[in-house]
């Protein structure tokens, strides 16, 4: 017997904005995202892990995400709010990233009023997993909320972020 709400729900779910979790193909994006990044950080790193998916991570994403709390509920977490957007999780990774315009690795600091502890978290060297997720639907600010947690966490104060090659 057919449903009469399968259609409906279908509908419903194509039409009010909701997200969908990701996919094998999303996660190895994310992850070769991020990756692309660690290998490419300015001095070179000489210990640089790579990253992998960790479904744990992202589970306890997701709930963050959907709860539309933009704060931070443990470290080792980004957060990024960004509107539909049919890559919205490649956004997230390139804003944390494009960071690092603002950061001195020498100086282990960020320039004047700048942010750079979603960079330096990205390229954190011991942080060997991540788990991403997006909001489920657009949170009442009408933006999705990104939140990506990293295990083991990073941005120790004082320290760099990697070891200089």
């Amino acid at each position: 017997m057919k449903s009469p709400f399968s259609f409906a729900t279908i509908l419903l779910f194509c039409f009010s904005g909701a997200r969908a979790s990701f996919t094998d193909a999303d996660k190895q994006r994310a992850v070769s995202l991020h990756n692309n990044h660690r290998s490419s950080v300015t001095p070179s790193a000489s210990n640089m892990k790579p990253i992998e998916w960790d479904e744990g991570l992202a589970t306890a994403a997701q709930q963050l995400a959907d709860s539309c709390k933009f704060e931070h509920n443990r470290a080792g977490q980004n957060l990024y709010e960004g509107s539909d957007s049919a890559d919205l999780v490649k956004q997230a990774i390139d804003a944390w990233h494009n960071e690092h315009k603002d950061y001195n690795y020498d100086s282990n600091t960020c320039g004047p009023n700048a942010i750079c502890g979603h960079y330096t978290q990205v390229v954190w060297a011991d942080s060997s997993k991540v788990g991403m997720a997006v909001s489920s639907t657009k949170c009442e600010s009408g933006m999705y909320i990104v939140v990506a947690n990293y295990d083991p966490v990073g941005n120790y104060a004082g320290e760099k972020p990697y070891k200089q090659r």
